[in-house]
């Protein structure tokens, strides 16, 4: 049964809880309550029996994972930070408040813009400052048409500055934003376009910052894009030259960030052919992986990169039927020396 429910809430992205916590509140009170309530259902639900159900299971099983350890990307985190904010989804605002007990009765205790942003990310341990005026200084600043998730997104203050910002949310991927907007409303979700796009200036994006990036140690191996794999390795097909796929590609829009999976040097930066433009890295082990069909390189042969490090755009250049990143990991630099992308980021503790 908790399979099947894992299965049917892994379809509603956009409702308040992760898939598994969603299985857990459905076990406990019936998928109807799950749906009438868009999520897990909050403390006045039949007198909160169903939200401590499923917070006590979660925190128990997030002391037996502490317990035995774990080694989490910077990336990681970031979305860790997204799914925290995202279950308090329906808390009021309050200007001051903490941001300790979003759901609850105590005011003090609810959320303002730049409280939610800094427990969401003390909830993965990562400290971060109070106040959107401090928030804006850390991290480094990236691209506001290229947000991931877990980055703080401000609105300028009402001198126009981006120094002295107004106003904090944190982009969730899939073109979204959460965030506690003003006194008399509650947490929610709204389009990144609204902000990005918006005709009145002080509602208008004027700086995106990458919190956790900044934490990332040379040496860190992480995914090149967080998708899912279309075409795996080793697919068989006549479009292909050498009768089969010879790495795997990521489901992903054109504009979508790439990021190298680990530390090494570029040895190839530019057109590809087939691959359209590409880049190629070699890394400290022998190994190079390849990085196909972007829109835009990031970077130049001979440059040394860190995992994680953006180093092109996604597109659909070359031979493709649509946009997607196509990877590779291989031997040499040159197309023949493939072996499976998967196996090798595995063996490097990436989470894939």
């Amino acid at each position: 049964m908790m399979c099947r429910l894992l299965t049917e809430f892994k379809k509603h992205p956009e409702y308040n809880g992760s898939p598994i916590e969603l299985a857990l509140a459905a076990y406990n009170a019936g998928p109807g309550a799950v749906y009438d309530h868009k999520g897990v259902p909050g403390p006045s639900f039949s007198g909160g029996e169903t939200y401590r159900y499923v917070r006590d299971i979660m925190a128990n099983a997030s002391r037996f994972v502490g317990s035995v350890g774990t080694s989490e990307n910077p990336a990681q985190k970031a979305r860790q930070a997204v799914e925290w904010a995202l279950k308090q989804r329906g808390g009021w605002y309050q200007l001051g408040g903490d941001c300790t007990d979003p759901l609850g009765s105590d005011s003090g205790k609810w959320c303002d813009c730049s409280s939610l942003m800094q427990q969401a990310y003390k909830k993965v341990g990562v400290d971060i400052p109070r106040t959107t005026w401090d928030q804006v200084k850390i991290g480094h600043q990236v691209d506001i048409d290229h947000p991931a998730p877990g980055d703080l997104v401000f609105n300028p203050g009402y001198d126009g500055s981006d120094a002295l910002p107004g106003h904090v949310g944190m982009y969730i991927g899939d073109g979204k934003i959460v965030e506690a907007p003003h006194t008399g409303a509650q947490i929610r979700v709204v389009s990144y376009d609204s902000w990005r796009h918006s005709t009145t200036p002080i509602t208008r994006i004027s700086k995106v910052v990458r919190v956790v990036e900044a934490d990332t140690a040379p040496g860190n191996w992480q995914r090149p894009v967080h998708s899912s794999i279309g075409t795996p390795y080793h697919q068989a097909g006549g479009m292909w030259s050498s009768g089969y796929h010879t790495g795997v590609d990521f489901v992903v829009p054109s504009g979508t960030p790439i990021h190298a999976i680990g530390p090494g040097t570029v040895v190839s930066a530019g057109p590809g052919g087939a691959y359209g433009n590409q880049v190629i890295i070699k890394h400290e082990d022998g190994m190079y992986s390849q990085y196909a069909h972007m829109t835009r390189v990031e970077v130049s042969a001979g440059q040394t990169v860190r995992g994680g490090q953006e180093i092109g755009i996604s597109g659909a250049t070359g031979n493709v039927s649509g946009p997607h990143l196509h990877m590779e990991v291989r031997t040499g630099p040159a197309y023949g020396s493939d072996v499976d992308p998967v196996a090798y980021m595995r063996r490097k503790g990436i989470d894939i």
